[in-house]
């Protein structure tokens, strides 16, 4: 079984289990001068990731907790789009609710980023800061420490387990 874990959003990441086993992952930032520009890059990138993995499932987050009017029409867009192309090419759509996905990634509903990225990386036997991207503060005091951790791709590749278990405990 093959499948590809999308956590979309202005950085995008990836994830792809064959087989049972991780065996690429990644993040792919989105960006462009207007919405369409982005939309654009985004269906290019997905296209494209579909087209290389040829996954029997993809895994997509169900857009909630939406800030703003842009925000949410940007999401909801790329999320169209993982949809669209899924349907074109005859995948199988999961979509996961995120508490679920965290309950049945850490056993917790109500856990961080953080928890779901280090459970993760011990499933998959990899190091956790392989998953994780950080950005550090370049001048100043703070210089050289972590400004912001970005968790794109240990929460696609969450996704994409979340969907491997959701598999196992369907076959038992």
């Amino acid at each position: 079984m093959k499948i590809l874990g999308i956590d979309h959003g202005k950085n995008t990441g990836f994830g792809f289990i064959d087989g049972g086993k991780l065996t690429s992952y990644g993040r792919l930032v989105i960006d462009g001068e207007s919405t369409g520009d982005k939309m654009l890059k985004f269906y290019s990138y997905i296209y494209d990731l579909v087209e290389i993995c040829k996954p029997d499932i993809i895994v997509a987050e169900m857009p909630n907790h939406l800030r703003n009017a842009k925000t949410s029409r940007t999401l909801i867009g790329y999320y169209m789009i993982i949809h669209l192309i899924a349907t074109m090419k005859g995948i199988n759509i999961v979509e996961a609710h995120p508490t679920s996905l965290k309950k049945a990634i850490t056993g917790n509903g109500g856990a961080s980023k953080e928890d779901v990225a280090i459970t993760v990386a011990k499933i998959h036997n990899i190091d956790v800061e392989n998953i994780l991207e950080h950005d550090y503060y370049k001048t100043g005091e703070r210089r050289g420490l972590v400004k912001e951790t970005y968790y794109d791709t240990s929460d696609a590749i969450a996704l994409a387990t979340y969907a491997k278990l959701k598999g196992e405990k369907k076959g038992k």
